[in-house]
């Protein structure tokens, strides 16, 4: 609702009457019966404006939907478009401020004209591989687009023939695509979600965990990374400078034995993003009713599993 009453706002500072756009309300009528009044009444106190309310048995909940025909805004937003495109497209590399705008621009591009293509048999390594693609029929929009994910760390490539762009996206970047909400409520989200399981069940990358138990911790050293995890003599520092090289720990002092060491505000962001990912995976799988990740994933491959 208060997406609804930013939006009317937002119009109104451009010049656009809140009196031609239209309001409707859908519902599914054996999921909504006693609290239709109380959605009525709210969108009155908020929104106040006539509202069409349209019940349907193939809907799947309930939802508000604000339609507008205005041919200023329309250039509006594709002329803003076009220019946020080509301005992204065109920079080498990113300040702050334009690495969120380009974050959010490849966000809802994904969402829109992206999909996430996943291989669970592979041959080579026997384990999954990913990759995003985006489909377009203008081969400037695809250069644009490429120049774009290649900013952000991605090795994108044009494929001609199929009119797209294309990336492999290893588990760091399927992070990053959770942490931009890259397809958020769509089947790829869905994809992206059970996929990332996949990929944390392998040795190496299940160790990431470790950093939800450490972040608990203000210091630690590598005999406590032995006793917490029941490891053998040096295999606790033998993972804490391969982690020192990926830029999630470093040592707080290096006179002292043993060594201290803590977190990194980058191991931290991907502690937070696992924590987030555990808990909306574990609503999918109730709501899917499936558990194991290769059974989800088969199901979420399949021509309706996103009815």
């Amino acid at each position: 609702m208060k997406e609804h009453k930013d939006y009317l706002n937002y119009l109104k500072e451009i010049g656009i009457n809140k009196t031609g756009i239209k309001f409707e309300f859908t519902y599914n009528p054996s999921k909504l019966k006693n609290d239709l009044k109380l959605y009525i009444d709210e969108f009155n106190k908020i929104i106040n404006l006539p509202l069409k309310v349209s019940p349907r048995k193939t809907s799947k909940g309930r939802g508000f939907r604000s339609t507008i025909h205005n041919v200023l805004l329309t250039e509006i937003i594709l002329n803003s478009m076009n220019t946020i495109r080509r301005y992204l497209a065109n920079k080498k590399h990113y300040n702050k401020l334009e690495r969120k705008l380009a974050n959010s621009f490849i966000s809802k591009l994904l969402t829109r004209d992206g999909t996430l293509d996943i291989r669970t048999k592979n041959r080579e390594y026997n384990f999954p591989s990913t990759r995003i693609k985006i489909v377009d029929q203008d081969l400037k929009y695809l250069e644009d687009y490429k120049s774009i994910l290649n900013n952000v760390g991605f090795k994108a490539r044009i494929i001609k023939k199929y009119t797209s762009v294309t990336a492999v996206a290893s588990f760091k970047k399927l992070i990053y695509l959770y942490q931009i909400e890259a397809f958020k409520n769509t089947n790829n989200w869905n994809k992206l979600l059970t996929i990332m399981e996949l990929y944390l069940k392998g040795r190496r990358l299940n160790t990431y965990y470790r950093f939800n138990d450490l972040k608990k911790l203000n210091k630690f050293t590598s005999l406590d990374i032995n006793k917490i995890y029941n490891l053998s003599k040096g295999t606790g520092l033998d993972w804490l400078c391969n982690k020192e090289k990926e830029g999630f720990v470093i040592r707080n002092n290096t006179k002292i034995r043993p060594i201290k060491w803590e977190l990194t505000e980058k191991a931290r962001n991907l502690s937070k993003n696992i924590t987030n990912w555990k808990k909306d995976l574990k609503k999918l799988k109730k709501e899917k009713q499936i558990q194991d990740p290769n059974i989800l994933l088969e199901s979420l491959k399949t021509k309706f599993s996103n009815l």
